[in-house]
């Protein structure tokens, strides 16, 4: 799953053009007694900022920090075609 997305960010690179990847590895708190890690598709009530409606009210302020960040780095992308930003780590 993560292979194909390295062969298109080599082969821009290559050819002179910035590329960025992330892998989602956040879990929520509440979940970590059960869960070994991220799952599929586990970013988007990060990205949505609706943690609320999944988690409810066993929602943390690092979950909720984690998904400030995490839409940080997507509008940052969005606006400047690069993810990094004041405050956030490379």
């Amino acid at each position: 799953m993560h292979e194909p997305a390295r062969f298109v960010a080599r082969q821009m690179t290559a050819a002179g053009k910035p590329a960025w990847l992330y892998r989602f590895g956040y879990v929520a708190e509440s979940l970590r007694p059960k869960v070994r890690g991220a799952s599929h598709a586990s970013e988007l009530p990060y990205l949505f900022d609706n943690l609320n409606v999944r988690y409810g009210r066993n929602m943390t302020r690092k979950d909720w920090e984690a998904g400030r960040e995490f839409r940080s780095y997507i509008v940052n992308f969005v606006k400047n075609g690069n993810p990094n930003g004041v405050g956030l780590p490379q």
